[in-house]
């Protein structure tokens, strides 16, 4: 089953994803965690230390994966949360400073790469294309790829809901 959770920044979409996730018949949960962060930025590492324990609570096994999904070994997991596709676009495009078509190509290659790996699959997107500022042409592309990404992601789905102000609203239902 593959289920995208996508909502506004403060949203509550990851804890109801990680809810979906601990909701499921699953022994063995993974945690993608995409953000990178600077280790001498005494507050990101409190947060990112807090957010692992409560993981670990519900049973997740924490990855920090800011690029190459795709390389990345999911057997033996039965669902894994991939938190946040905004974040690993971003990561690909501008980290490694590759063209937005490669970028796009990486994430959607690992993407695929856990579906035909792992039976239960969740992913956290960002809307991000609603708020009509205009940015740069980079971020513009950024935002364009990204909803590319999502539209691709939702014709693959079996559920799609956006969270707002911790309500989560389903957008498409073909699973449970």
């Amino acid at each position: 089953m593959i289920v995208l959770v996508t909502g506004g920044a403060s949203s509550g979409k990851s804890d109801f994803a990680e809810k979906i996730c601990t909701e499921l018949a699953a022994k063995h949960r993974c945690y993608v965690a995409t953000m990178q962060y600077n280790p001498q930025d005494n507050e990101a590492v409190a947060r990112i230390k807090r957010h692992c324990a409560k993981r670990l609570d519900h049973g997740f096994d924490t990855v920090e994966s800011p690029t190459n999904l795709a390389g990345l070994d999911f057997a033996g997991y039965d669902v894994v949360l991939l938190e946040c596709l905004g974040n690993l676009l971003a990561n690909e495009m501008f980290a490694v400073a590759q063209s937005a078509k490669a970028a796009e190509a990486a994430v959607k290659s690992g993407i695929i790469n856990l579906i035909k790996t792992v039976p239960d699959v969740v992913i956290v997107a960002n809307e991000v294309f609603s708020d009509g500022e205009n940015y740069s042409n980079e971020t513009m592309e950024y935002i364009a790829l990204l909803g590319n990404i999502s539209v691709w992601l939702t014709a693959m789905a079996d559920e799609v809901y956006e969270v707002v102000c911790g309500i989560p609203l389903k957008i498409k239902a073909v699973g449970r």
